[in-house]
């Protein structure tokens, strides 16, 4: 292990936990849902992203649209969402 290896962890713990409560404060999703969900910082990123998209004042073909050019790199992310749900 490199001399930096143990802060790099920590900073990783702390930015999972910073993006949980991010993506819990504009879902009904609490912070331990998302650990299980989206273990993994990008597909949090992403997860944050998507929710941002689907809560903002656009509509829904806007949503509908952002989605459909995104497809490849939010699949990955909406079928984890899908799976939790079901």
């Amino acid at each position: 292990m490199g001399r930096y290896a143990e802060a790099a962890e920590k900073a990783a713990e702390l930015t999972n936990k910073q993006l949980a409560s991010e993506i819990s404060s504009i879902s009904n999703l609490r912070d331990r849902d998302i650990d299980r969900l989206m273990s993994l910082k990008e597909d949090r990123k992403k997860f944050l992203e998507l929710m941002s998209r689907v809560e903002s004042e656009t509509s829904d073909a806007e949503k509908e649209a952002y989605v459909k050019d995104n497809a490849a790199t939010l699949a990955p992310v909406i079928v984890k969402a899908l799976k939790f749900f079901i």
